[in-house]
This record gives C-alpha cells, structure tokens and sequence, in this order.
C-alpha cells in the first residue's frame, strides 16, 4: 500500500443530524493509507479504524468503485487514477467557523462543465433502467452522468465557492498532491456515536420555486409526491435492511420518514434509519454492512450495481463513495460523495457528475431537469444578498408596516439569512422618533446577509395630487425571469439599473418579459385599467409583488391578469403604485 501525500484536509461536517458544520482544518499527518487494489481496501478501514482509536483523528474517502471489495456480488468499473481508499492521520486540528462571506456569486464564471453523455443517450439508459423494472430485476436505479469541467480558480478556492453555493452539511475538501477532492455534500451516508449508528438516504427532489409562495408550493408537491415518497420509501427499506445487518435484535428505527429538507437551488425528502451496534465494532464491517450507500445505487442494491455498469460508460471514482472523518476513539461520520468533483495536478480540470433514481415513473425529461438542477450547484450561483424594505412614514408612524416585515422575513428565510424581527422592529421605532419632524418621511430598512440590521429615515415629498401623469419608458430588452432576484426585494438591482440607463429623463421604465408580457416598473408595481376594471401582473410573470399590491389584491380593488404590451397601448389608464408614492398615474412612451 504506497502512501498518499496529503497536503490538507479542511472537513466542514455537522457533529450530528441537527447541528451547523464545524470546519477542522487538518495538516502534517503522522500516517498516510492508500488502497489501489480491492484486496487493500478493508485492511485500510482497519488501519484507519485503529489510528482513530488509538487517539488520532483520521480523514479519507472510500470510492464508489471499491464497492466489490466489500461483497464480490457489487460490480462496478474502475478509475485507475484514482485510489479505491485513502486516509490519513493526525494529532490535531484547528477549529474555526467555515466562513459564509466567500463570493459564491462567481462558481457560475469560474466553473464551466460539459457532459460527456448525450441526452438521446441517457434517454436510452432510462427506457433500459424501465425494461429491467418491467422485467421484475429491480424497482429502482441511479442514474448518473459524468461531466468534465474547466476552473480559473484553485481547487481550494474552488471548494469554499461550491460549499457557499450549496451549503450541504457534510462538505470537505481534500488535497492528496496529485489529486484534489471537493465536496459540498448535503448526504449524510453514516454517523455512528458510541452505540448509535445512524443513515440518512436522501431520494426525491424538486426545484424550488423563486418566490416564497411558489417554493412552499414546490415543497409540498415534493411532500405529497406518490413517486418522490415512493422513491424514498425504497431506500429506506434497503437502509433499514442494511443497518439490521450489523444492529442489535430488535433495534433498528426510522425516525424521520420523508422529511423536505431546503437547499440553494432543490428541495430534498430525507428520511432517518438509526440502530444500536456493539462499541467495538469495527469501520470495515459498518462499510460492508452499509456500502456502497442505497440512495446512489437502487433497489436491489447488488442487482442494481449490475445495471449502473452495464449502463455507465465511465467509472464513477470517488463520486457516489464516501468521504469523512473518524474521530478519536472510533465515532465517525461519512457523507455519501454527491455534489462532489475532483481534479488533477493543476487543478484546472474538473470531474464531477450528477444523477437521479430512476423509477418506473420516472421520464427522461423529468430526470434530465432533477439532474441539471443538481449541477446547479457547480455552475449557477447561489445568491445570498442583502435585503431591504422602503417603508412609508406619515408623522413618525410607519405604513403598513406588517406587510413590510413580513415579506422581508419571507425573503430572509428563502435565502436562509437571519433575521431578528424584535431587533428590526427597535431599529425602526428609532428611526420613527426622528421621522416625528416631517410630514412623511422615508426610512430603508437593511438586512445584510450575516443577519445585521440598519434603517436610514430622509423627508419625503409627494408629488402634488393634481400633478400630470408621468411618462415612463419601455425597457429595451425583456427580464431574465429566471433570476431569482427580480422576485425579492434585494440591494442586487443589476437588472433595473440596466433599464434605467437607457430611460433618459423618465420617470421610471416599464419591465418586460421574454413572452411579451408586462411585469412592473423599476420601483414599484403596475396596474392598469382595462375595460372599467383594473388589472396587475400576476407574479408568475417575473416581479416582486409589492406591499401597496398585496393590500389592494386582499381589498379586490384590483385583480390579477396577465398584461400584454399590446394590451396596455390601449388600457384606459396606466397607474405606478408602490407603498412610499401610493398611486401615480403613468404613460407610457415609445
């Protein structure tokens, strides 16, 4: 067994199911493992296992390709460049906080990826997966795709972009010298404390919505979906049967049973098998119990191994193995390697992969969209942006304040920001007492992304009552309605900025989608009178429904419709309203 050079190794693991990552930083190893032949594989975990009990902390991985060296029945194929397992050990480690101020924005300009496999391929490799489920060989598979990508960034810097931007609980990176590792699991393969060993197999997805209303919407067609909990349910029974393997008679539990959990880009049914092991059980006979993980294989497992490599033109490397941490004394905890890429020497070429399971449910098409937006979380940025309110103050007295809070606290828990609303609530009451001076006044509620607040009141003067409608201009270009900041109210003003330095001296510019359709204006929302009635874009159209909005909606004053350019050329009236104006009569120019 030659050694591995591990250079670093940076394990930004949750210490259990319900707690946030700490990041241990680990240098200089006493002892460095390598297993490059199946027959070496249980001998490292043996090894790594007595290290770790011995007193030292322990760090590696085992790839999805070592799987028949734990039962000769798995198949799969082999990456020659990669060791089937490595670990090394050290004394100690440095603790810190796995810092969230790194630019995730950038993963996307960084990080390019292509497939190597064809839609028209994998279309074929999910009617093959139908045909062995029609046949009675399986009930399910997973399905991966490989894809190879191009960094400017090193792998490090690399890593701390796609743990930003997917912010799993289980992320890591390592650096062996001639190869790199980078993780941004959410998977937790196994945890075992004392007597407690614990899975969670993660299977069924759904992309989250871009507002708050459609992501609850999306989060409970994932909840209430018979072929996402039917998926999940498979697993689990694979799990529960793997982790009786080596439990106590009688022991083994599902806690949690199709629980959604929320990431940047996914939601994600998760369920929890726990069982109670003897202390001393050795790391080998857990892996052989419970490797490779159920949720990256199928039900049968070994059956479905079979199909991945008959189906699978590459060897999936350290992609769907396993990657974690023993600790002092022999408790460990290992993800399952999904959201996880690799690269050699320099860095710049990137490995990583994505897949799904395939049911007897699933269509190309469906599993194709799970699968790209899991890549998402590679080469889309995740926001995370400060937020902000505009709030209405007449004689110190705050407009509509509740609606106000309650949309900024909505945004904040999409984008998983902390937010005090007693702290903003003080924030804002202090900004009241010197808003007392003037008639109305203006204040900017702020929340940045680390959970600070800061409110800022002006004077503000209305423009007179009988004032003229105000012209506004029609945007050149239509708005990306999938840029998820359009639907909050965020300090990112990219997209309006643009339309505005082409208005000239209007008073603000009328936002357009790729259909044709009118969404807002530039800071505040639409309505339009049509036929004696009065309409307002639906959100679904690419805008940020507005607190005025929302209070007329409830009030029926005005209703929703969708609001072609056409449509408003001959609308009655045109109407600009927002909580800080209120209403303001508009044309719109050419």
């Amino acid at each position: 067994m030659p050694d591995a050079r591990p250079l670093l190794a940076i394990v930004d693991f949750a210490d259990d199911v319900l707690s946030a990552p700490v990041r241990r930083r680990f240098e200089s190893p006493l002892h460095q493992l390598r297993a490059d032949a199946l027959a070496e594989v249980i001998p490292v975990l043996d090894e790594a296992d007595r290290l770790a009990r011995s007193g030292l902390w322990v760090v590696g991985f085992v790839s999805y390709d070592a799987a028949p060296a734990f039962d000769s029945a798995f198949h799969a194929a082999r990456d020659a460049t990669m060791p089937l397992a490595c670990f090394a050990a050290f004394t100690g480690h440095g603790v810190e906080a796995p810092t969230d101020d790194v630019d995730a924005h950038v993963v996307g300009s960084v990080l390019t990826s292509e497939s190597a496999v064809s839609d028209g391929d994998y279309d074929d490799g999910v009617q093959r997966v139908h045909e062995h489920i029609a046949a009675g060989d399986v009930y399910q598979v997973n399905l991966t795709v490989p894809f190879v990508g191009s960094s400017s960034l090193d792998p490090i810097d690399l890593y701390e972009r796609l743990r930003c931007a997917q912010r799993g609980r289980y992320s890591a990176y390592l650096d062996f010298g001639d190869f790199q590792i980078m993780s941004a699991s959410p998977e937790l393969f196994f945890e075992r404390h004392d007597t407690t060993l614990r899975t969670r197999p993660m299977k069924g997805t759904a992309v989250r919505g871009l507002d708050s209303a459609r992501d609850l919407d999306a989060r409970r067609t994932l909840i209430e979906s018979e072929k996402d909990r039917a998926e999940n349910v498979m697993i689990v029974d694979v799990a529960r049967n793997d982790v009786g393997r080596i439990a106590r008679t009688g022991t083994v539990r599902v806690t949690s049973l199709c629980d959604a959990e929320r990431y940047p880009r996914v939601w994600q049914l998760t369920s929890t098998v726990e069982g109670q092991v003897e202390p001393e059980i050795a790391l080998s006979r857990v892996f052989s119990a419970l490797f490779p993980p159920a949720s990256i294989t199928g039900a049968p497992k070994v059956r479905a191994t079979r199909i991945i490599r008959a189906l699978e033109r590459t060897a999936r490397g350290v992609y769907c193995g396993a990657i974690g941490l023993i600790r002092p004394g022999g408790d460990a905890t290992f993800n399952v390697a999904i959201r996880t890429a690799w690269s050699r020497d320099d860095g710049r070429t990137v490995r990583l992969s994505a897949g799904g399971g395939v049911t007897i449910d699933s269509t190309p098409a469906g599993e194709l969209a799970e699968l790209r937006a899991k890549l998402e979380a590679f080469t889309v940025p995740a926001p995370r942006p400060s937020l902000f309110e505009t709030i209405r103050f007449e004689h110190g007295r705050p407009v509509r304040l509740e609606r106000h809070l309650a949309r900024l606290s909505a945004s904040a828990d999409y984008f998983d920001l902390p937010f005090d609303e007693s702290r903003a609530r003080e924030q804002l009451a202090r900004a009241g007492l010197l808003a007392c001076e003037w008639p109305a006044a203006r204040c900017r509620l702020v929340l940045s992304p680390n959970g600070s607040l800061d409110a800022l009141a002006e004077p503000f003067v209305d423009a007179p009552a009988h004032a003229p409608a105000r012209m506004v201009a029609l945007a050149l270009e239509p708005v990306d309605t999938r840029d998820v900041r359009i639907y909050h109210k965020t300090t990112e003003r990219a997209p309006y900025e643009r339309a505005l330095s082409a208005a000239g001296a209007a008073f603000d510019v009328l936002l357009w989608n790729e259909s044709g359709e009118a969404t807002e204006l530039s800071r505040g929302n639409l309505v339009a009178a049509i036929a004696g009635e009065r309409f307002t874009p639906p959100v679904s159209c690419g805008l940020l429904g507005g607190t005025l909005r929302a209070e007329l909606l409830e009030s029926r004053a005005i209703a929703e419709r969708v609001l072609t350019l056409e449509a408003l050329r001959g609308a009655e009236r045109l109407w600009f309203i927002n909580s800080l104006r209120g209403w303001v009569p508009i044309t719109l120019g050419d």
